[in-house]
């Protein structure tokens, strides 16, 4: 973000050529290596999974969410609107991303659209994979913290690489309070004001300096 790369809009989650091209192939080669077996219940499952790849790949894009968005091409980082919030992760999850917007800090990042401060967004996420390689799977709860970036007046809210993925995999999405109270009562950084051509301080992660908060409450 600011100056990394060009923003393409796309649909970022329709499949792709060779993923096409796999599920057509896979679809044509399980059936005839099915040939060479009996022909049970396992294969029977087998056959019709190798059949519905086969049909996806030729019709289908694979995918229930397939709406165009904003990555960038050099870090991959994407960035959502309020709509696309809802399109990608649901209403719970995009409904809580909105609120701690509203509660979160003003950070250095810069917005790719609007050039005002975005605010520093502190996540908690927690996720259930399944252990491969044993008879049985066994689910395994693990999670992490991630900070987003977003745009108080554009709404607009930015995903490091790898970040997407992990809120749309989430089976629990929560805001990170103690982050967010650490950097409230430790954060002493000075930034500059957000207003045009004005080079003052400002403390505490704010966006404008004194003289110019005090403007935007008249206006």
């Amino acid at each position: 973000m600011n100056g990394c790369g060009n923003l393409t809009h796309d649909s970022h989650d329709k499949l792709t050529v060779n993923m096409r091209i796999a599920l057509v192939v896979g679809g044509i080669l399980v059936p005839l290596l099915l040939l060479n077996y009996n022909f049970g219940t396992y294969s029977f499952w087998l056959f019709v999974g190798s059949v519905m790849a086969f049909f996806v790949g030729i019709f289908g894009n694979g995918k229930h969410n397939d709406f165009p968005y904003f990555i960038c091409n050099v870090c991959k980082g994407g960035m959502l609107d309020s709509k696309s919030l809802i399109e990608k992760f649901g209403k719970y999850n995009a409904g809580l991303i909105e609120y701690s917007l509203k509660k979160a800090d003003f950070g250095e990042k810069k917005c790719p659209i609007c050039e005002e401060k975005m605010k520093i967004i502190p996540l908690e996420y927690s996720t259930i994979h399944f252990a491969s390689g044993l008879p049985i799977p066994i689910p395994i709860p693990s999670g992490g913290k991630i900070e987003l970036d977003g745009c108080h007046d554009c709404s607009m809210i930015w995903f490091d690489s790898a970040e997407m993925d992990y809120v749309a995999s989430s089976t629990k999405l929560k805001r990170d309070r103690m982050t967010e109270k650490t950097s409230r009562s430790s954060n002493k950084s000075i930034f500059e004001c957000s207003e045009l051509d004005c080079k003052k301080q400002v403390m505490y992660k704010s966006k404008y300096c004194y003289t110019h908060r005090e403007l935007s409450k008249e206006s």
